[in-house]
């Protein structure tokens, strides 16, 4: 339960904070002598995008170089080397593989169900604007906080935490009877991730 005060004072910490990089950015430039710039690390030095030297030659990379895509440092005309990524596809297992599709498929359909109730509030709100229809919201915010409460759980105002256990019953549910629950469940959050 947040009072009055502490929610000034989450307020005023916030302002305070948003402020203080600029204004301390703009304190230091004006300590500098007339003249000198204030200059980031070197464009240049990219050494953190460098290829790893364990990394196996990759053959697609060769054939490039050979056919003179690449220019003389290698880097495809794009100013730097390219960074990798930190997924290697051939080391994804069953459990992973099926997680990140099943992550993907969630996070599409609550999207498309998103879609269809902002569809169907605009729809609403625009017909009792025209007052062809007349909405009793009042209705509508009671039902959905019974249901809410009935699946979900009381809200943390009252002791409750609804999104442990909605993932919980969620993450239950899929991964009844996978063997690779570990992977399956980084897979689902990678997909929710990726999707």
């Amino acid at each position: 339960m947040t009072t009055s005060s502490s929610a000034s004072f989450l307020h005023s910490y916030r302002l305070a904070l948003g402020l203080s990089l600029p204004l301390g950015a703009l304190a230091y430039s004006t300590l500098l002598q007339p003249g000198s710039a204030l200059q980031c690390a070197s464009a240049s030095d990219r050494s953190y995008a460098d290829k790893p030297a364990f990394s196996l030659p990759d053959a697609s990379a060769a054939e490039a170089a050979a056919a003179g895509k690449r220019d003389a440092a290698g880097t495809g005309g794009k100013g730097g080397p390219e960074a990798e990524s930190i997924l290697n596809l051939r080391d994804l297992g069953f459990g992973t593989v099926s997680g990140i599709c099943v992550g993907v498929f969630v996070k599409k359909g609550l999207r498309a169900a998103a879609f269809t109730l902002g569809f169907v509030f605009i729809g609403l709100q625009y017909l009792s604007s025209r007052q062809f229809i007349n909405v009793n919201w009042g209705a509508f915010s009671s039902s959905y906080d019974r249901f809410i409460t009935s699946r979900a759980g009381p809200p943390s105002s009252q002791g409750g935490n609804r999104l442990a256990r909605v993932w919980t019953g969620f993450i239950d549910f899929v991964s009844a009877n996978v063997q690779q629950r570990a992977t399956f469940v980084a897979g689902v959050v990678l997909g929710l991730r990726l999707g």
